[in-house]
């Protein structure tokens, strides 16, 4: 027959183990500093604001009906990531790769809206931004700053534990009105490279 002070014992050994589990989980993250984890979220921010511009890529589209997919211009920015990489320290081929996932990113958030639009039989937009004069430049002033913060993250990531502080951080820094898909799209390349 247990006695409830067999209970409490069992309840106490209980709240033991839930605190180690917990203890362990938070381990990976606590050895970071803040301004490891800043590094982080610095690109993880840069994402966001390259990926909240895509709502306005694609009312643009639409209302000019031009494809969402543009291969010959998403070559030109890959290309000239790569070969802008090593000034920043990043491996040309990582830098092409986290921008291609970066162009994807937005295409997933495009193609998500054009579906809904065109169930919704959307009639063009009262006003849209320019592509050439409104939505480059944003996307120009961006690209840059992240290959900045790539280079600033990526030791980081490297680290044992660095896959557990991207998914985290990720998790609290890419939220808006995109598809889940497109967060994972954009920060893949990034978890290929976290320990």
């Amino acid at each position: 027959m247990r006695t409830p002070r067999h209970r409490e014992r069992r309840v106490w050994w209980l709240g033991v183990a839930l605190v180690a589990i917990l203890a362990a989980g938070c381990a990976t993250t606590a050895r970071f500093t803040a301004a490891d984890a800043g590094k982080v979220d610095r690109l993880l921010g840069l994402v966001k604001e390259r990926l909240d511009v895509a709502p306005e890529v694609a009312r643009t589209k639409w209302n000019t009906k031009a494809p969402i997919e543009d291969l010959p211009r998403e070559r030109q920015i890959i290309d000239a990531v790569a070969k802008g990489a090593s000034a920043y320290g990043v491996d040309p081929r990582l830098a092409a790769t986290f921008f291609a996932a970066q162009i994807e990113a937005s295409k997933v958030v495009q193609n998500a809206l054009h579906a809904d639009w065109t169930i919704r039989k959307q009639p063009p937009f009262e006003k849209v931004a320019d592509l050439g004069k409104d939505i480059r430049p944003v996307l120009d002033r961006l690209t840059p700053a992240m290959l900045q913060a790539l280079a600033e993250a990526l030791p980081v990531l490297a680290q044992p534990g660095g896959r557990e502080l991207l998914e985290a951080e990720s998790k609290a820094v890419l939220t808006g009105p995109w598809p889940e898909t497109a967060a994972h799209e954009a920060v893949a390349p990034l978890l290929a490279q976290s320990r």
